[in-house]
């Protein structure tokens, strides 16, 4: 059970940080685009139009803050850009978002390594298309299984899955068609 406290202690520790990045993420998208922003214990409100124009948001705090940008700023009656401050850490999982919008008609390219150009008053068009699990996601809850249930068992992943990786030298998505996840 002490084992448990410190595995407990050690997530509140590496979420807290987290925390203060990710509302330090949207009181500066608010402030900076005039935006209304509300904040209680249970929720985060941002509320007001997303317009188009010039976008800088941190690289090194979650994509989701970009990919949620890329899905919102091509219905925008004007072009924008997304600059985003290096580093950028999760290239891979931006590059993935890029694929999806690409394959429900949105155009978006890169300018260079730190800049999005998304055309505005486009049109989503419908697709079929197949989504994969969330094989990063799951690592989590994998890791904590082993590590507080000692309980796992190996799982052969789809052959057409990726696996985003990336590292000092190179940015790539790793087939896994080889590999296991832990469950």
């Amino acid at each position: 059970i002490a084992g448990f406290v410190t595995v407990v202690q050690m997530l509140i520790q590496a979420f807290i940080p987290t925390l203060y990045e990710i509302l330090g993420v949207y009181l500066a998208l608010a402030k900076e685009k005039g935006l209304t922003f509300l904040q209680d214990e249970n929720s985060i409100v941002l509320r007001g139009p997303l317009a188009a124009g010039e976008y800088r948001i941190a690289g090194n705090v979650s994509s989701q803050f970009i990919s949620g940008l890329m899905f919102a700023l091509p219905l925008a009656d004007g072009d924008s850009k997304i600059n985003i401050i290096p580093p950028v850490v999760s290239r891979p999982y931006i590059d993935m978002t890029l694929e999806a919008l690409r394959e429900f008609g949105i155009k978006i390219e890169w300018e260079d390594d730190h800049t999005l150009v998304i055309p505005g008053n486009q049109k989503y068009r419908a697709s079929e298309t197949r989504v994969e699990g969330d094989y990063s996601g799951a690592a989590f809850f994998a890791i904590i299984s082993m590590a507080i249930l000692q309980r796992y068992r190996l799982v052969p992943m789809p052959a057409a899955a990726v696996i985003p990786v990336e590292d000092s030298t190179s940015r790539m998505m790793v087939p896994v068609s080889s590999r296991a996840v832990i469950l």
